[in-house]
Parts: structure tokens; sequence; C-alpha cells
């Protein structure tokens, strides 16, 4: 039986934890309505979420992604919304 595609909310709770350690901050001290560059993320800490959500989430995230979806929400729904385009049948 094929996986069930990850919803944004699930995602989005992925992010926020990701973040929050990589920035040494609380998940709660995080918005995921507030920019990437806002929080603190750089270049270097964008390809590192992206390399760790395709091993965690088996979601391909390309290298620009959290500059082309700029804050945790939309990048977890454009990320859903993928992700259930391209579920299997």
């Amino acid at each position: 039986m094929p996986k069930p595609a990850l919803d944004s909310v699930e995602i989005e709770r992925w992010l926020v934890a990701q973040l929050a350690q990589r920035l040494e901050l609380l998940p709660g001290d995080i918005d995921p309505t507030v920019a990437f560059a806002d929080l603190g993320v750089d270049s270097i800490a964008a390809v590192n979420v992206a390399a760790q959500m395709q091993a965690d989430l088996d979601l391909t995230l390309a290298d620009t992604a959290l500059w082309d979806y700029p804050t945790i929400r939309d990048l977890a729904t454009h990320l859903a919304t993928l992700a259930i385009a391209h579920r299997p049948d």
C-alpha cells in the first residue's frame, strides 16, 4: 500500500522543528508566516534543510525553494500540493 501524501500541517510542523533546531530557537518562537530570511535562514541553512527534507520526508526540494516560497507556510502548502499531485494511485 502506498504511503499517504503528507499534508501542509505535517510539513509545516517538520519545517518549524528543523529550523528551531538549526537556529537554536524553541519551535514556539518560530512564526510560520515570517520570511525565512527574517528568521535568519541563510543559503547554507536553506540547502541543508532541502537535503534533510529529502532524506526525512522523501520530498525533493530545489535549492532555491526557500526563496521561491519565502515562508514556512508558503513552502509547506506548495510541497503538500506537489505531494498530492504526484501520489501514486
